[in-house]
């Protein structure tokens, strides 16, 4: 959520005047403006963060965190409509994923939907920590019953998701409907799941479709990415955010890694990646970037 100065100001000023606290406004951030910016509140002594917006749910453990999601309208009519023409059979097993701007809207979709369709799955927004509130919006991730996908457990976590499926059902019997816009979010679902298939619905345009086109490209250009870290002598590693959790532990292990390979490492940390700053490396065979799931493709060419 972009804020000009002004604004920002006179934010900052009803926030003090009605809370009795000083606020101190984030209006920018070195990464990704999803991750919850922790190493910037830390520098003014914040005692908690309210982040508001787009968020990728990665895990943040440093601060108390609160999460304001946007409410962005969706035609319910039109949104249950365009999900019949993709699922004539009303017994197809079906997930239901969101963007988060829209889960505020996603418990009226299901009542709509699920008389018709008793095998729809509905997922819900998880978070790792004690300290993270969203007005009822999230749970809790219990680390106990939370599996990844790769585990016979029938509950399923990823991405800040969580569903459960029926008993002998696995994902992949599955199909996924996600509520939101072409991007990274759904990008990184198809990915996971790519045995799946996808529908969508656009809550601007108001147009639901089968995905599968750009899911292909994106795989090709990770699959050519990997032949060129296959090839690569030099490797370096991207630091592309400092707020998620556990990131110094993934730098240490993917260091680890490509010295047993044999091959050299440099870390690198800096904001706003483009091709000029990466540029200025010429000894660097390819870029590694540690970043959160809906930052870890930068799309540089």
């Amino acid at each position: 959520m972009t804020l000009n100065c002004t604004l920002q100001f006179a934010v900052a000023v009803e926030i003090e005047r009605n809370c009795n606290v000083k606020p101190f406004i984030l209006g920018d951030t070195s990464y990704g403006s999803c991750c919850v910016d922790e190493v910037a509140a830390e520098h003014v002594g914040a005692d908690c963060i309210v982040h508001y917006g787009s968020a990728c749910l990665s895990p943040s453990k440093r601060l108390p965190l609160m999460y304001v999601f946007e409410r962005r309208p969706v035609d319910l009519e039109k949104c249950t409509s365009a999900f019949r023409e993709l699922y004539p059979d009303t017994q197809s097993h079906i997930i239901l994923l969101y963007d988060v701007s829209y889960v505020h809207a996603i418990n009226d979709l299901l009542t709509h939907l699920s008389p018709e369709y008793p095998n729809l799955v509905l997922s819900e927004l998880v978070v790792e920590g004690e300290q993270c509130y969203s007005h009822g919006w999230i749970k809790r991730q219990n680390d106990d019953t939370c599996l990844s996908k790769q585990d016979d457990s029938q509950v399923i976590c990823q991405f800040g998701r969580q569903f459960s499926l029926k008993s002998g059902l696995s994902i992949t019997d599955y199909s996924v409907f996600y509520v939101g816009q072409e991007g990274a979010t759904l990008r990184n679902f198809m990915m996971t799941w790519n045995r799946c298939s996808f529908c969508s619905f656009d809550p601007i345009t108001m147009i639901g479709r089968t995905e599968s086109v750009s899911i292909n490209r994106t795989l090709m250009k990770r699959y050519y990415a990997i032949e060129r870290a296959k090839d690569a002598n030099v490797v370096g590693i991207l630091v592309g955010t400092l707020g998620v959790a556990d990131y110094l532990s993934i730098i240490q292990q993917l260091k680890e890694t490509i010295r047993r390979a044999g091959k050299k490492s440099y870390m690198f940390a800096m904001g706003k990646l483009n091709v000029p700053k990466l540029a200025n490396f010429l000894e660097i065979d390819i870029f590694v970037l540690i970043a959160c799931p809906e930052n870890s493709s930068a799309g540089l060419k």
